[in-house]
This record gives C-alpha cells, structure tokens and sequence, in this order.
C-alpha cells in the first residue's frame, strides 16, 4: 500500500471542452491526492492554442498540470515528447482519456511505451453511421490490443461489438463526484429567475444530436396541454442550437423554453427546478445524473447507457424509452401526475449516490486497478 500510495499517475487527454469526461478526470484526480497518490493532468492542444478549459478548472482546483502544443492526428513526434517527459518524471501509469489519446498512445507497442498504459471508455457516443468520429472510434478499438487495461464506466459496454475482442482487458469502474459541493458560485439571476417561475424541468447537455433535445422540445406541447405552468430550459451549448430554436419558435413555446447556452456550474440550477429530464439516445454514465442524484432531485430519463443500471432499474427514477416522443411525454407527464411519488424516488437516488457513486470509491477502485496492471509487469 505504500508503494501505491506513492504513484505517480499521469493523465492524458485531448480536450474539446469542459463536459462529462473532464469533469469526472479532475474529480478523479483530486480523490488520488486525497488518498496520497501523484496525478498530473498532461492536456494535449494544437500550437498556438489558448489555454483550455480543463487546464484552467485543473489549476483552479491546485492540481498539476503540464501543456503539450501539436499538430493534430497521429503525431509520433509529439507522442515522443510526452513519452520522454513521463519517462523523466518517473510515471508508473499513463490513464488515458479520450479517443484521441488513445490512439496518439495505445498504437505504440508496450516494449516501446514502456509504461503501463490504462484507458477509460467514458462511451460512444456517435448515432450516425459514417461520421469522423465513426472512423475515431474505429482506430480507438483497434488501439486497445495495445492497452493494458481498459477501464468502463457502464456494464452495457461489454456489449458493443467492436469492443469483444478486448473484454477480458475490462474492468467496469462508475464514474463518481464529490459527496457534498460546498462551493458557492456565482450564477445567472435571470436564468434562476425563469427556474423559479414555474414548474421548471432542467434539461443539461451539449446540443448535438444524441442529446435528444429535439425530441424533449416535441414533447412539450402535449404536457403543456394538461400542465401549462410546465417550463423547460435547457443548458447547454452546442451544433444544434440553430435547428433547437428553429423548432421551439415553430412550435410556438418561446415563453417556454429557454436556452441560456453554456454556463459554469450548470447543476448549481437543478435546485431552483422540479427535476432533471435526459432525453439521450446514448450515453456512457452521465455526471449530470449523479450531479441530480446529490441532491435528490426527481429524474425522467431515457433508458440507454449506464442510466437503468445507476436508476435501480426505475426504483430511484422514471425510465424512458430513447428516441421517442411520446415515452418522454409519458414520462413528464407521471412526473407530474405523481409528484410525491417522484420526491421519494429523488430522495431514494440520493442514498444510493451516496453508497455507490462518490470520487473516493470511484479512486479506490482506479487504485486496485493500477497495482493489478504493475502487479502483472
């Protein structure tokens, strides 16, 4: 144990914004300093690139952190210059985060690595049979051969095909965020405003299409015909926002929607809200969940990912079926119907967060996982 106590992990990732991934890497990383061991954030960007959001939030929380500016794709240059620093430094793991390290790194054999290489899946999230990130996704299953162990953050995982051959590399780790938030943040007076006023349902995501926000906005009339104080707002920013407020002005519900963008802290707003809704058609195990699930708010969300299993299978919340209208006006519609009932779902959410899905745990488990990767050397 004094040995693990002693390790020096460093985290590598890609980032393209501050989202679920990042948020849970630097939850992560502040459980290990808490438990003694040495993580260090290696943050990857192309040259001339500003600082990032993950290395801004990193610094903010204290923790170390080390920049490295490249050119994009398959860099083996710049894959050298990270590999020389951890070898310098003395890294016994290199976790990585994200397709994109994945592949910079899993690509290089172990005897020319030299450090034991553990990755975390965080999901799949591609809904469009060719895309870019289809072709990411297809050389980051062929990267894990190299790996040598894979860590998942939803059992639903073992099922996807590309990832059979590389099973018995895995290992299902839940992603965890701090018991309590103690902090208090600075938020946006008018969006608390239109939380307060009204029968507010909070909806918290990139706007991209797997976010299903289209069809959370279509659900809306039909809800509003049996409960017009119902209100929707949705925090996030993304690709979709255009086609997102094309339909809500089509469908007439600009008093009832809004869309403030992409604010700090955006769970801070579940509290001035009636509950969480997640009209996802995938996810991985969405930190915006646990985030509700901290503070017992009631939770509609579409069964997909990690979300049934986290939800007791519907005893800690309302399960819906993905891409479909009509589940998520069922689903709002119970809510409503049954609000006490709702409440005691979101308190019963609550207790088994607080069981299963803190950081501390969610390191511990990380920590058995590396001294099993060192232990087999």
């Amino acid at each position: 144990m004094g040995a693990a106590k002693r390790m020096k992990i460093f985290h590598v990732i890609d980032s393209g914004g501050f989202y679920g991934a990042e948020v849970v890497l630097l939850y992560l990383m502040e459980a290990q300093l808490e438990l003694g061991l040495e993580p260090t954030l290696i943050s990857i960007g192309l040259p001339g690139e500003k600082e990032k959001a993950i290395e801004i939030e990193a610094r903010r929380c204290a923790l170390s952190v080390e920049q490295f500016r490249m050119r994009p794709g398959p860099n083996w240059l710049g894959a050298y210059s990270i590999l020389n620093t951890l070898w310098r430094e003395g890294a016994q793991i290199l976790h990585s985060h994200g397709y994109k390290s994945n592949i910079l790194f899993g690509l290089i054999p172990r005897k020319i690595r030299k450090i034991p290489m553990v990755t975390t899946l965080h999901g799949w999230t591609t809904t469009t049979q060719i895309s870019k990130i289809r072709v990411y996704e297809w050389l980051d299953s062929l990267s894990l051969r190299f790996v040598d162990q894979v860590a998942i953050v939803n059992k639903e995982m073992f099922k996807h095909p590309k990832l059979a051959p590389f099973r018995d590399k895995f290992k299902v780790i839940d992603n965890g965020i701090p018991l309590t938030d103690d902090c208090t943040h600075d938020l946006n007076e008018k969006v608390v405003s239109f939380c307060k006023n009204g029968q507010t349902l909070c909806a918290i995501g990139r706007l991209s299409r797997e976010k299903g926000f289209d069809l959370l906005i279509k659900a809306l009339p039909k809800v509003l015909a049996i409960s017009p104080d119902t209100r929707l707002i949705i925090i996030g920013e993304g690709s979709h926002r255009q086609q997102l407020q094309d339909l809500i002005g089509q469908l007439n519900l600009n008093d009832k929607v809004m869309m403030p963008g992409y604010l700090p802290y955006a769970y801070s707003y579940l509290k001035y809200c009636q509950g969480l809704v997640m009209s996802s058609l995938t996810e991985g195990l969405p930190i915006t969940l646990l985030e509700a699930m901290r503070i017992g708010a009631p939770i509609i969300a579409t069964r997909v990912g990690g979300i049934p299993e986290v939800l007791a299978s519907g005893d800690c919340g309302i399960l819906v079926e993905k891409n479909s209208v009509s589940e998520i006006e069922r689903g709002i519609l119970q809510f409503i119907s049954e609000m006490d009932e709702s409440r005691l779902l979101g308190q019963k959410a609550k207790m088994r967060f607080e069981k299963n899905y803190n950081n501390i745990l969610m390191a511990r488990r990380y920590m058995e996982l590396y001294c099993s990767v060192l232990g087999s050397m």
